[in-house]
């Protein structure tokens, strides 16, 4: 799972986070914070590439999994517009990502492959 989250920019994770229910706050400078719903604010850079450690925390703070992150990036990079109304949509939602991001691994181990 770590692959995933390396390049992953500060503006695209600031994204995936309010996706995720956090609330865009002003920082300094460059800086984002957002307020999840667990109470926790994350600070982000808003610029550039994220360590992967950094954003490995942020996820923690935001009371996510990796995957569930990896799903919230899915969506961005899809620009998925649905609204999720029960449960069962977002799990639908979240394993049809799933797949989405299993057929995109298997083409690239395939092509890496050859």
């Amino acid at each position: 799972m770590g692959k995933e989250l390396r390049g992953i920019k500060g503006k695209e994770a600031i994204k995936a986070f309010i996706r995720a229910g956090g609330v865009e706050r002003s920082g300094k400078g460059d800086h984002i914070n957002t307020k999840m719903p667990n109470g926790m604010i994350i600070t982000i850079l808003g610029k550039g590439e994220l360590e992967i450690g950094l954003l490995k925390s942020a996820i923690r703070k935001a009371g996510l999994t990796e995957e569930q992150f990896s799903d919230l990036l899915l969506m961005n990079a899809i620009d998925v517009s649905v609204i999720v109304t029960t449960r069962n949509e977002e799990k639908n939602i979240a394993n049809c990502l799933r797949s989405i991001r299993n057929s995109i691994n298997s083409m690239n181990s395939t092509n890496s492959t050859n």
